[in-house]
């Protein structure tokens, strides 16, 4: 019996994954040895648990089991494949089994398809030498690391094949963790020496939708950082695609029916706009906006403005610009909020200057109707002056300033000013000492002049 493959047992379906020696080599009657242990996962019974129970046995007669569809299965020399489809012609008593080959393509992308009867799976020995090597045998799903390059494309394909129906029911988790496995299966590969333009072509494209649908995903469960990151993946590659136009990979793409309009249109502007999503739930709507801008040029069949929008893009470009809006409001509503702020932070210290000013003001008011109580005399009616009255006016003044204290806080007002006061009222002659003094030496000059004058005209 071989490792890994399918046999029919009394319990259904059995997957031979293990064969160990028995415990006891010899029988106890004789010294014959005893047979291996076959170790067999049951995949018809689940348990409780979710778990397939185990068969030990010792049997070697069990035969292979028949094939489903959506079996791996080997065939002979020819390769491996899956059971793509089991029917029955007319006329003929065997269902045919038609495979699908994964180790190897023909030409281009052309895959081999092979059809042959039921029968062919069952009742095979390849221990026996004399066995027909063209018989098939079901073996279990190769692990992502056994693949070859084509098992890796087809199985990422069939990844994403189930992810999409998943992703239509609402259940993002699943079909993004599906996407991801797709990516993940391709991921190193497009630098294999093995692989043609044909392989490198199928790549990219898993690459990108992958890519962009996990983006989708992750915004779809709010996680803009990844929808983010998945985003850029897929628009490193597009970007990476066009600074080759026109070599062998694009012209691969275009062949398989994919247009510019496809890759360079629909699937950047995917990108972009997750991008942008991301970055306006990051409050980053400047950037965002800028994004969106370049992704809208790409909508339209040319950059002048009204463009007419392309058919294809006519549902994104709807999307685009609701974006737009929605951002540009949102950023004017911040601009306003921070105005109003700063204004606020700084309206109160300029009325507290324009309160110190009309302080200042009313000080210097204040101040100059003091020095004009100080320094204005009093005329009698004599035309004289009276030294004390002075010093009663000011009495008064200095009351009514007593008075203004209890108005106007910013005035003050103490005693010791009040004697300074009194102490600068002088008499009129003391103030004016020095000009009297003046006014005798210049009289005294003019009358010693007109006697020089006249004794000087007496001698003529």
């Amino acid at each position: 019996m071989k490792k890994d493959s399918y046999y029919d047992t009394p319990f259904g379906r059995g997957l031979l994954y293990n064969t160990k020696d028995n415990v006891n080599k010899t029988s106890p009657d004789s010294e014959e040895e005893l047979p291996k242990i076959h170790c067999m996962k049951l995949e018809d019974i689940t348990l409780a648990d979710g778990k397939h129970p185990t068969l030990y046995t010792c049997q070697n007669n069990y035969s292979y089991c028949k094939p489903r569809v959506g079996d791996d299965v080997v065939l002979g020399t020819i390769g491996r494949g899956f059971v793509k489809d089991i029917r029955r012609k007319d006329g003929e008593e065997d269902d045919i089994v038609q495979v699908e080959l994964r180790s190897w393509r023909l030409a281009g992308r052309s895959c081999v398809q092979i059809y042959a009867p039921v029968s062919a799976f069952v009742n095979v020995d390849y221990d026996d030498a004399t066995t027909d090597v063209h018989h098939y045998i079901v073996v279990r799903k190769n692990r992502v690391f056994e693949m070859d390059i084509y098992e890796r494309i087809e199985h990422a394909k069939e990844l994403k094949k189930k992810a999409i129906p998943v992703f239509v029911t609402g259940d993002y988790v699943q079909a993004l963790n599906l996407f991801a496995q797709a990516v993940h299966a391709v991921r190193m590969q497009q630098h294999s020496p093995d692989s043609t333009n044909e392989m490198r072509a199928d790549l990219v494209e898993i690459m990108i939708t992958c890519s962009n649908n996990s983006a989708t995903c992750n915004a779809k469960l709010n996680r803009w950082e990844e929808a983010q990151q998945n985003a850029r993946n897929a628009l490193l590659i597009i970007d990476a695609l066009e600074n080759k136009r026109g070599l062998k990979v694009h012209k691969t793409l275009r062949q398989g029916g994919l247009s510019d309009l496809k890759i360079f249109g629909e699937w950047r502007i995917k990108s972009l706009l997750i991008i942008a999503r991301a970055e306006g739930e990051q409050q980053e709507y400047s950037m965002a906006i800028v994004r969106l801008k370049k992704a809208l040029s790409i909508t339209r069949a040319g950059s002048h403005a009204g463009a007419k929008v392309l058919p294809q893009l006519a549902k994104q470009d709807l999307e685009i610009r609701r974006l737009i809006q929605s951002y540009g409001e949102r950023q004017k509503l911040i601009f306003t909020k921070e105005k109003a702020r700063a204004k606020a932070m700084f309206g109160n210290a300029s009325t507290s200057t324009k309160k110190d000013d009309n302080t200042l003001k009313t000080d210097q008011s204040h101040n100059e109707k003091k020095h004009s109580l100080e320094k204005s005399p009093t005329q009698t009616e004599g035309g004289g002056f009276n030294n004390d009255a002075p010093v009663q006016k000011s009495h008064d003044k200095i009351e009514d300033i007593k008075e203004c204290k209890d108005v106007d806080t910013d005035t003050s007002y103490n005693e010791s000013e009040e004697e300074d006061f009194e102490a600068t009222s002088l008499s009129w002659h003391e103030e004016h000492r020095e000009a009297l003094i003046l006014s005798g030496i210049g009289a005294l000059a003019l009358v010693g002049f007109s006697f020089m004058f006249k004794g000087s005209r007496g001698r003529l």
